[in-house]
């Protein structure tokens, strides 16, 4: 994967929430991305398949079928949603892997 080179990322509101999307895209042209925002009981959160405590910390998982869609990190004040792309062709250990690899940034 690589970042988007037409819009790598885009800084957003959700209403009174701020949001942040970070867009990489397969060598194949499906796309894949990170949301981070400030809003932490999201409509789209609320019921995570499964619970993974790694390394200390806790992620929400959420499936389409066998296939991981949504991996949810709380961390730091933030949300942070690595999601899959739309057919979920990256591997359930490679959702994993980037999703333990987020770092939330020092203030």
């Amino acid at each position: 994967s690589r970042v988007d080179s037409e819009v790598p990322y885009r800084v957003y509101k959700i209403g009174k929430r701020r949001a942040l999307r970070l867009t990489f895209r397969t060598g194949t042209s499906e796309y894949w991305g990170i949301q981070q925002t400030d809003w932490d009981d999201a409509p789209a959160i609320k019921e995570p398949n499964d619970t993974q405590a790694i390394r200390g910390r806790s992620y929400s998982l959420y499936f389409n079928g066998p296939n991981l869609h949504m991996v949810v990190l709380r961390a730091g004040g933030a949300t942070y949603w690595v999601v899959n792309t739309l057919l979920d062709t990256l591997s359930n250990e490679t959702m994993l892997e980037i999703a333990k690899g987020l770092r939330p940034l020092k203030k």
